[in-house]
């Protein structure tokens, strides 16, 4: 159902030739090759490893306990560690931590929230720490990121976009 979501969202704006119409179909190609990446890979990973994924994506907007985790995967926290260093080359707290700031990007790109708002909605401490590891991961601060998707500064949003 998700893929066929992405479709239309492709479909809805292919006719359109605005700046704005290329971006939404931009994000949701990039979208569905990650879904559909995701579905090829899902077959492949252990069960315990995949009940943790489902895990972390269902709860990016609260502080992840590994006790929750490891008893939500059926695992050890030493065997659900290794299942993550062996098939997503990390550990399962940078993996949380890398698709936190990912929705975080999402949201901003996709919604009128503005950085405290995404900072709050996804429970990082403060709106200075989300900033921080936000721009240690794109390399530009989250308002910045959010200005030049908007094409307010020198006209490069396009190539911002591109390079995130």
């Amino acid at each position: 159902q998700r893929i066929e979501g992405w479709f239309e969202r492709i479909y809805k704006f292919s006719g359109e030739t605005s700046l704005e119409s290329r971006r939404e179909i931009s994000s949701a190609c990039y979208s569905l090759l990650v879904e559909l990446a995701e579905q090829v890979s899902f077959r492949q990973r252990p069960k315990e490893l995949q009940r943790a994924l489902e895990y972390i994506h269902g709860h990016l907007d609260e502080t992840l306990r590994l006790e929750e985790l490891t008893c939500f995967a059926g695992t050890s926290s030493a065997t659900l560690h290794r299942l993550f260093r062996k098939h997503l080359k990390t550990s399962p707290i940078n993996f949380f931590l890398n698709q936190k700031l990912e929705r975080a990007k999402a949201l901003l790109e996709n919604n009128p929230y503005t950085v405290k708002e995404v900072a709050g909605m996804l429970h990082y401490a403060s709106s200075q720490y989300f900033a921080s590891e936000f721009k240690k991961k794109y390399g530009v601060s989250p308002k910045m990121y959010k200005y030049r998707l908007a094409g307010t500064l020198s006209g490069q949003s396009g190539e911002l976009a591109k390079s995130i």
